[in-house]
């Protein structure tokens, strides 16, 4: 027991002698490490992706069918299906492209 008692009294061999105001200054910056990294650990979970345009989707599937049309190994059936998928994509990008009514804007 006097050992281990010892072991914990004594100076590691890495651990210089700090004057007072050093000692204050090493606890003050490791409490703000610790702070800085709980907010922006909580900050980091709070970020949502932004959303993805009906552009940016049809411009990556488009992508994705040219990379399965490259493969020498390619699917005809999965390409099919995403020739599918690209009409309708394409036909969700045409509504957006599409001009609003602002008639309610002068209901009011």
């Amino acid at each position: 027991m006097k050992t281990y008692i010892n072991t914990i009294n004594e100076l590691l061999a890495t651990e210089d002698i700090l004057s007072e105001s050093e000692i204050a200054t090493m606890i003050m910056a490791d409490n703000e490490i610790e702070n800085n990294s709980f907010s922006d650990f909580d900050e980091e979970e709070e970020e949502v992706p932004s959303p993805v345009t009906s552009k940016e989707a049809l411009n990556a599937l488009k992508i994705l069918i040219r990379y399965e049309e490259q493969l020498s190994d390619n699917n005809e059936n999965s390409i099919n299906n995403l020739r599918k998928k690209l009409l309708l994509y394409e036909r969700m990008y045409e509504k957006t492209k599409k001009q609003v009514s602002l008639e309610h804007m002068w209901d009011n």
